[in-house]
């Protein structure tokens, strides 16, 4: 991102993308600190065509098959890195695979708010969010079938570590990765903790438990390449609205096993685990009720589904956000809203039959409703045309009169509206 206009993709490199507006020599004065502000303009949400869905790799443009930034996102949440670089000479003092957690020259704030309903049934009470997973290189290829089999040998493996706080205990976790297989992750999953397991098979690529303090799930490391996953959590009925959950999700890596290890006549077990934290996020579940609550699910599920019109269907995000719209669209149902009536779009298409504020313009239709308040006193009409249902707000008393002789008599009308409201009022027998 940049604080000046983007180069045109399509016929320029990115190499090419000026930005002098961030350039700036901070000059210190003296002992005392020296301040200077960077800024860049995040247009992830604008629609104009910037990169193909696949990048070339070491590719910096020019590019054809190009979609808007937002088409590339992943789902409703997503996570900024910001680099703080001094870097005088040409070595570059962050290297390849520096994560966040062990790196202090980046910063990550990765924070997810999801949003449940209160009353409601079982599907509004079903929340979600993606990630995506890769396997360290700790993790060896072919490790996963050899550790099936020989729980006794030093292990190298990766973890996904669930903190569930203050999270209902009553509540359901799903994994659903299609990279995975679920027989195999259960399998790896005994063989790495004995003792009472907690997954169950939902289906091929899907595992469900219940949550308690923390949960740790194993990363196959068959595969290097990243994979997409969804988190749901199917909350229990006895949440009240105003309730807040916070849920942290870390990604562990490091050797870890056991040594027995004898002293003066004794035996005893020494941990010889090295872990660390390589990626991670927090989700926050909100419990809402009503309009706001509606608003904002409608707004996410257009907004997604005009992300996944972009998705091949080649890609591992495909399965992945189909499971994702389907779960959301349950939700938005259960609330009483047709999402059949819910377009792709990367702005807010409003709830379905809403009546639209209008803006200062002309309005030709029908008197459909005229609008008095609870003492009689008019406030207004709504005027329907082609394009749909516009609530236009006026006390004039004159005004009042002729709507409601055009609405009997069903006369067509044409309103032009001002900045201060009705403007003019044109009535066609």
């Amino acid at each position: 991102y940049f604080a000046e206009r983007r180069v045109d993709t399509s016929i320029h490199s990115m190499t090419t993308q000026p930005d002098d507006t961030n350039k700036h020599t901070l000059v210190h004065a003296g002992a005392m600190e020296a301040h200077s502000y960077f800024g860049c303009w995040l247009d992830f949400n604008q629609t104009d065509p910037q990169f193909p869905t696949e990048i070339p790799s070491g590719s910096d443009g020019p590019f054809t098959g190009r979609v808007p930034i937002m088409q590339h996102v992943r789902g409703i949440h997503q996570c900024l890195v910001a680099e703080v670089r001094f870097q005088p000479g040409t070595a570059d003092p962050i290297s390849n695979g520096t994560t966040p957690a062990a790196s202090d020259h980046l910063a990550q704030k990765n924070l997810a708010i999801v949003e449940s309903d209160n009353p409601g049934s079982a599907a509004t009470h079903r929340v979600q969010h993606t990630f995506l997973l890769k396997s360290s290189a700790s993790t060896a290829v072919g490790e996963f079938k050899a550790l099936a089999t020989n729980a006794n040998q030093q292990t190298r493996y990766d973890e996904l570590v669930l903190r569930w706080n203050d999270l209902p205990r009553e509540t359901i976790a799903s994994l659903y990765l299609p990279d995975w297989n679920a027989d195999d992750l259960i399998a790896l999953a005994a063989d790495l903790r004995p003792g009472p397991q907690i997954l169950t098979k939902v289906d091929a690529h899907t595992v469900s438990f219940q949550v308690s303090d923390i949960s740790y799930i194993p990363i196959p490391g068959q595969s290097r390449d990243p994979m997409p996953g969804l988190l749901t959590l199917q909350l229990p009925l006895t949440i009240h609205t105003g309730e807040r959950f916070t849920v942290d999700v870390q990604h562990h890596t490091g050797v870890t096993f056991l040594r027995q290890v004898s002293e003066k006549r004794k035996t005893r077990t020494v941990n010889f685990s090295h872990r660390r934290v390589i990626g991670g996020f927090q989700v926050n579940v909100v419990v809402k009720s009503g309009e706001p609550l509606v608003k904002k699910l409608v707004r996410n599920l257009a907004a997604l589904r005009y992300i996944f019109q972009a998705i091949p269907t080649t890609d591992n995000w495909h399965p992945v956000f189909q499971r994702y719209l389907s779960q959301l669209g349950e939700q938005i149902t259960g609330l009483g809203i047709d999402t059949s009536l819910i377009p792709a779009s990367p702005d807010d298409p409003k709830l379905p039959g809403d009546i639209q504020e209008v803006k200062p313009h002309q309005i030709t239709g029908k008197i459909r409703e005229v609008l008095f308040n609870c003492f009689g006193d008019f406030e207004g009409f709504v005027v329907e045309s082609c394009s749909g249902n516009h609530h236009i707000k006026s006390k004039e008393r004159g005004i009042a009169e002729i709507v409601l002789r055009a609405c009997c008599e069903r006369c067509t009308i044409t309103v032009h509206l001002g900045k201060h409201g009705v403007k003019e009022i044109i009535v066609r027998c």
